[in-house]
């Protein structure tokens, strides 16, 4: 999908900024979903105020998110144009003896949608076949308003 969004770019502490910007591309194994909402997290919060990790400067924040997947990859799994979908942000390796275990937030290779990949405030935002397989992203009945479903992951901890 060709074209510009807007997002609500974290630029350094107590700094966001309305951008324009390129919606982001479909990989061939992943999914470009339109973003119905998002929700703001204590961690969003803390990253306003505190920064994000060391290794990341700019980016789009936001992990509770909801959309419409409207643009799939020729090699994608598991997720077609249409579907309704809710993300968690972890991102893990899935082999370790956290990971096994569960316990996914203490994997050495632990990353977050919003923070080291851009997050959910945006219009759109492209999932990877990595983050599809590594991390939660899960459909949502049609009889769950996205409003609702934005609960999700902060209900569920």
């Amino acid at each position: 999908m060709n074209g510009m969004m807007k997002a609500a770019v974290f630029e350094k502490p107590e700094t966001m900024v309305i951008r324009e910007i390129p919606i982001p591309e479909c990989e061939p194994d992943g999914v470009l979903i339109k973003v119905e909402a998002c929700g703001i997290c204590g961690g969003d919060v803390r990253n306003f105020y505190q920064g994000l990790r060391a290794d990341v400067g700019s980016q789009i924040m936001g992990h509770e998110i909801v959309g419409t997947v409207v643009e799939a990859g020729p090699d994608a799994k598991d997720f077609a144009v249409g579907d309704r979908v809710a993300l968690a942000p972890d991102v893990s390796c899935g082999e370790c003896v956290y990971c096994k275990r569960g316990w996914v937030n203490l994997c050495a290779e632990h990353k977050m949608l919003g923070t080291h990949f851009p997050g959910g405030f945006a219009q759109y935002i492209a999932i990877s076949g990595y983050i599809i397989e590594h991390g939660f992203i899960e459909h949502i009945p049609d009889t769950l308003s996205f409003d609702d479903a934005v609960m999700a992951e902060p209900a569920s901890s």
